[in-house]
């Protein structure tokens, strides 16, 4: 599961990654853009850029699902995070937009990448199309930046669910994880898998591919344990995979 203690949902790229030299550069260039061109002209991005990138890349790709428990802001790099997630669920106080968000001189400041000469990177453009599935909404929102809230986005089907408050949704997030844990490892791992793999391919690809994925699976020990489980009318205990 994936949340946030802080004030803001907001991806922690500047706190996790303070030794790369160029992240108080890029501080500072966010803080105040216009204060010196100098500052942006020298950040590393060749070497900066793929940070975030792999990150998020990381979370689509892992086996395991991943629910994020959204609250409060929700703002272009918490965008980038949630759309590499496999579920999402937010407070009713969410709020979302596709712009940039840093930290300058202890706050959170927002910087609407369409109004700056940028596109969103990092991954909103690239997933949230294929999450939503309309296109007119996304270039709404992505070419106007503007913010939305938690009851739009669940009628975008941006989140699944909505709930009064973060305590809730953390708990409703916790809650959905141990169903999820409860079932087989395999059976799960081998669903995003095959979901993920749907999304990027052709129907014919995807049944061949889950064919060949399944028949890859028939002499787990999990198959066994669900197949005595129903019949005992018992909970089947599954390994760790």
């Amino acid at each position: 599961m994936v949340t946030s203690e802080s004030r803001a949902f907001e991806w922690p790229f500047f706190e996790s990654h303070t030794t790369v030299p160029s992240t108080l550069a890029l501080r500072h260039a966010w803080a105040d853009v216009t204060s010196d061109s100098r500052i942006i002209n020298n950040i590393d991005w060749n070497n900066l850029l793929p940070i975030p990138y792999s990150a998020e890349n990381l979370i689509a790709r892992c086996y395991k699902p991943i629910i994020a428990a959204v609250h409060s802001h929700c703002i272009g790099a918490g965008i980038d995070l949630i759309t590499a997630c496999d579920i999402r669920l937010a407070a009713k106080d969410a709020v979302f937009s596709i712009k940039d968000n840093g930290r300058g001189r202890g706050e959170i400041i927002w910087i609407k990448e369409v109004d700056v000469g940028l596109a969103a990177d990092v991954g909103t453009l690239a997933r949230i199309q294929k999450v939503i599935g309309n296109d007119s909404i996304t270039r709404e929102l992505a070419l106007t930046a503007r913010n939305f809230g938690a009851e739009e986005a669940l009628s975008y089907g941006l989140i699944s669910k909505m709930y009064p408050d973060q305590a809730a949704t953390v708990t409703a997030a916790l809650e959905m994880a141990a169903t999820i844990a409860a079932k087989s490892p395999i059976a799960v791992q081998g669903t995003k898998v095959n979901l993920n793999y749907g999304r990027d391919h052709t129907v014919k690809e995807s049944l061949d591919y889950i064919l060949a994925w399944n028949m890859s699976q028939l002499n787990t020990e999990d198959l066994m344990k669900s197949a005595m489980a129903a019949m005992t009318k018992e909970k089947a205990e599954f390994n760790d995979v």
